[in-house]
């Protein structure tokens, strides 16, 4: 008996010692942010100019700013926010509607993703990289003196709610699509798929630490408008995860946009009621 009872302190000594590592050496930080999408060359059909971050030592960040083609003067700029496996020759497919009517668009690749160089790191790092990208790019000839909109789509959701809660002093607004809350929500989503994963959800929210979540963020975010756009037939991102946002932060949140299309294909399917939006954010 005397044995039984050692094998199982034994056994939760050792389960609660590697929960803490795994939490506090943010090992599952990887699993979110890893990605193996990659390309050779960037190429696109749109106006644009293509150039790298120096953010630190041996970091450059590959980011493409894409002016529109009918005026020299833009009427706002908008920072893209990429999803986890949106590189820019992906989500330039979805910029021509708002180019069109007179907007640029900046985006860049997250560290270790695609033409960006370093390694996949922790969220406690990308929090940190948006806020020098966002100093960064505000700084530079093309953006200066120009009203600013960020769009995060995605996993680039938490990334401008971040943003805007530490520079929203300098920014007209926000817009969402497709997003979750946390990685801790898309974590246990994610195991319930897995009959072997699905032993570890409880744990999820012990071995996960989130320095990006939306709910710690969002309401923090006090003035500017947050409008949020989610596809009911998203099956990446599920619907709720989108609406328990607005639902939950529905005094922050100042619009919810019910799409029906697939997964960030919200300019493509809403395009009119997208670029109102945009219109209705720079003239306020």
């Amino acid at each position: 008996m005397k044995t039984i009872k050692k094998s199982i302190l034994i056994f939760l000594l050792l389960v609660s010692i590697s929960t803490l590592y795994v939490r506090f050496n943010r090992s599952l930080d990887f699993m979110f942010l890893k990605s193996s999408q990659s390309y050779d060359q960037f190429k696109s059909e749109l106006n644009y100019k293509e150039f790298y971050i120096d953010l630190e030592k041996g970091i450059k960040i590959h980011s493409v700013l894409f002016k529109p083609s009918n005026t020299t003067k833009p009427k706002g700029t908008i920072i893209h926010y990429h999803g986890g496996g949106q590189h820019l020759m992906y989500s330039q497919e979805k910029f021509k509607p708002i180019l069109d009517n007179g907007y640029q668009i900046v985006s860049y690749e997250r560290r270790g993703f695609a033409k960006s160089t370093g390694g996949v790191e922790n969220s406690e790092v990308y929090k940190n990289d948006v806020i020098k990208i966002f100093d960064i790019l505000i700084a530079m000839t093309e953006l200066k003196e120009q009203p600013i909109i960020l769009w995060g789509q995605s996993m680039g959701g938490p990334f401008a709610i971040v943003t805007a809660k530490e520079r929203e002093a300098k920014i007209k607004g926000v817009i969402l699509e497709g997003t979750f809350n946390s990685f801790v929500d898309i974590g246990k989503f994610y195991t319930t798929k897995s009959s072997l994963l699905k032993i570890i959800r409880p744990l999820i929210p012990v071995l996960v630490q989130d320095n990006i979540s939306i709910d710690n963020n969002i309401d923090d975010v006090k003035y500017i408008p947050i409008y949020i756009f989610h596809s009911k037939n998203d099956k990446i991102i599920p619907y709720q995860f989108g609406k328990d946002i607005y639902d939950n932060h529905s005094e922050k949140a100042k619009k919810f946009i019910t799409l029906d299309t697939n997964h960030l294909n919200g300019v493509d399917e809403s395009t009119t009621e997208y670029l109102e939006i945009i219109e209705t954010i720079f003239a306020n």
